[in-house]
Parts: C-alpha cells; structure tokens; sequence
C-alpha cells in the first residue's frame, strides 16, 4: 500500500510541475486511482491475497496509466481553445492516436501469454508437455550422468532402502536449483502460501531429507511435521533439527527469501524460524491408514497436507495410487488444505546415477482421485492448478463436515 501510494503521489509531482494546472493534475490522478481499484478489485475477485507479486502488478499499473494520462493533459493544456469541449476534442485529435497505438502494443505484446490460461484462480501452462525426461521428484538429471543410469535397471520401491541416497540426493537436486521442477516449486509454492489463511497444523508427507516446504510455511502455521517412509531421510531431517547437519541449503532459502521480499543478508534467520515450527519428525506409509504414526490428537486433523513428487514414485499400479492418494487426504481435517505436486505421464526417474520407477498417471486419472477422495478441485475459488512441462501443482480444499 505503501508502495502505491509513493507511486501515485509521485505521478502527481510529475503532473502538477508539467501542465501547472492543480485542477488537471486532480483529474489526472483520479483516473490513475480508478485503474488502480479496477485492477485491484479483479486481483480480489479472483480470490488472490496482495502480496509481492500482486503489488508488483498494481505498481507497473501505475505507470503505464501514469504515461497515456499525462500525455492525454499535456494535449488538453496545450489546446489553444478556451472552451472545454474544444480542448478535449483537440487532446483526443492530437494524442488520441498515439495513446492507442501505444495501449495496443500492449496489449499486443499480451497475446505471448496466449498459451496461459486461469484454472482456479492460478495460471495453468499448457502446451509445453515434453515426456521421457529423466525426472527425479521433478528434477532432471545432469546430462553427464544420463548416460551412466541409462545402463542401471529400474529400481523400484522395494530398493528405497538400499539404493536411495539421501546425500546424493540432496547434492544434485539443492546445491544448485537448476533444474525446471524444484524451480517450479520454489516459484510458485511461496504464492500458494501467501493466499492461504493462517493455520495452525501442517504435514509435509513424504518430505525427504529436505526442509524448504517448511520454511515456506513457517510464518502460516503454528506447528510443522515432517513425515517421511526411509529412516535415512527421517535422520538426515533430525539432525538438521539438532543442527547438526552439514547440508548447506543457501540456495534454495535464497530462492523462497526472494519470492517472500526478502533479502539475502539472514538466510540463516529462514532455518531458525523454520525449526522453531518444527514439532516431530514422523514416519509415514501411504499404503496405510493412518497414513502417519504419531500422537491421536495430532493424526487426520491436520489443517494443510502437503505432498510433492512423492505418490507416483512408491506406487506400481493405479489402484494403489487411488488408495495412496485417498490415504493422504484422510489426513487432512475436513474443510482443511491439500497442496500437491506431481509428475504426469511419466514411467522413470534418476538422481545419484540410478533409475528410478514412475507410474504413468494423467490428468483426468489424478483429478478422478482428487473428488473420490473429497477434494472440492471442481470449485473455482478454493482450488488453483499450475502445470508446465508435465509438471503440475494442486491445491485445494477438502469437504467439509
């Protein structure tokens, strides 16, 4: 808010010291506010919360309303009439052109995102599905080692165990955000955050050895829980508790400290409310219900359920998707929160050169699960889907009692 109106008073300085006219720069200025409030009122109407990203829009809005309004009061105080309607006639004459030709460049230059269209309230890709790509919880394998795991089998859940390696993992996929999907995540996870009410229960299910949905959360909820299936990601995550643990995770806290309208001079301060949140460590089975041991007060009561690129790796089949996915849910309280990301169309993943299995699931067969399970993904405001290069994020709220 603060921001805007810097911008609009601004505008008026500009306006008033160009024409010397205070009545015209009056004018000037209500015009700019009222294109404020309508693109305001739209962003609102969508069911958006204002943060970084919609008070950016609202800025640039003030500018190029800024531009096509002073030249249009310039030309009305240049009119050699003294007549009102004249001047208006001789502004509209002498810059009405240009005013259109420069909104429809714009407009113009829009017709690039023609590719985007809304679902729910947030941007759905569409266009760009390129499949077999070696993705590994969304990430893509460095070229050097495609050629290396292309000659390994396909390890399947049965060898997460044995052949998951929570260090490798953790190198190739946070050391550096390079590649599309936790890109994807980093990006867009920060604005789902920033649209949902304050809460006080979270689960991450399925959060690996890493933490960064956590601190996107840590200042939405009041309690975190990290649940994950393999003990050495369950430890990997205990000692980044006790601060133990060596993994640097500068880059992926730069990324979200960035989306948030944070600086990077305390990234540290990130991981020390992060772990302030965090409540226990827990195990987790999506083939069992409940789908997490922990305390009874705490189990299928929490108010946001997170998951991503989890489910389609640990199961073989679809039917042991659907139940996978009804299980997760059964952990939300109703009325509560489900934020998912996944892969689609997809049979294999890689990370540490080894290959990985994937289950092959579409669209229409995920949202099919989303409503047995009693998501509401058919309610415009209360559910936004983002997908981009088979990639999607879902979140959504579950029925309530």
């Amino acid at each position: 808010m603060l921001s805007v109106l810097a911008s609009i008073a601004v505008s008026a300085v500009v306006i008033v010291l160009t024409t010397w006219r205070p009545w015209l720069t009056v004018l000037a200025v209500l015009c700019i506010s009222w294109a404020i409030c309508c693109i305001t009122a739209f962003v609102l109407l969508l069911g958006w919360t204002i943060n970084v990203f919609e008070a950016t829009v609202i800025v640039l809005t003030i500018g190029l309303s800024f531009d096509y309004t002073l030249h249009i009061a310039v030309a009305y105080k240049s009119a050699p009439d003294f007549v009102v309607k004249e001047k208006v006639v001789y502004a509209i004459e002498t810059v009405g052109a240009p005013v259109f030709m420069s909104a429809a460049t714009n407009f113009l230059a829009g017709l690039a995102l023609v590719c985007l269209r809304f679902s729910g309230g947030m941007v759905e890709v569409g266009g760009f599905n390129e499949r077999n790509l070696p993705i590994s919880n969304g990430a893509i394998e460095r070229d050097e080692k495609s050629s290396t795991s292309e000659e390994k089998p396909l390890l399947d859940r049965d060898s997460f165990h044995t052949e998951f390696d929570t260090n490798a993992y953790l190198k190739d996929f946070y050391t550096n955000i390079d590649d599309p999907a936790m890109q994807m995540v980093l990006t867009f996870l920060p604005h789902i955050v920033a649209r949902l009410p304050p809460q006080k229960t979270l689960l991450d299910f399925g959060a690996g050895p890493t933490i960064h949905v956590a601190v996107c959360f840590r200042n939405l909820v009041e309690h975190i829980y990290l649940a994950d299936y393999l003990p050495q990601n369950r430890e990997e995550l205990c000692r980044w508790k006790s601060c133990q643990s060596t993994f640097d995770w500068s880059s992926p806290l730069k990324m979200i400290a960035t989306h948030e309208g944070k600086n990077w001079t305390n990234l540290k301060k990130l991981e020390v409310e992060t772990r302030e949140k965090v409540s226990k460590i827990l195990y987790c089975n999506a083939f069992e219900n409940p789908a997490v041991q922990g305390p009874e007060h705490v189990v299928a009561s929490f108010d946001i359920v997170n998951t991503i690129f989890t489910l389609e790796y640990c199961c073989n089949t679809l039917e042991e998707y659907q139940k996978a996915v009804k299980n997760v849910i059964d952990l939300v309280k109703p009325g509560g929160y489900f934020i998912m990301g996944g892969i689609l169309e997809e049979t294999w993943c890689s990370f540490g050169g080894r290959k990985f299995k994937c289950l092959y699931i579409t669209k229409e067969f995920i949202f099919g699960c989303f409503r047995d399970a009693g998501l509401l993904v058919d309610e415009d405001k209360l559910c936004r889907y983002l997908e981009i290069n088979g990639m999607f994020m879902i979140c959504a709220r579950k029925k309530g009692d």
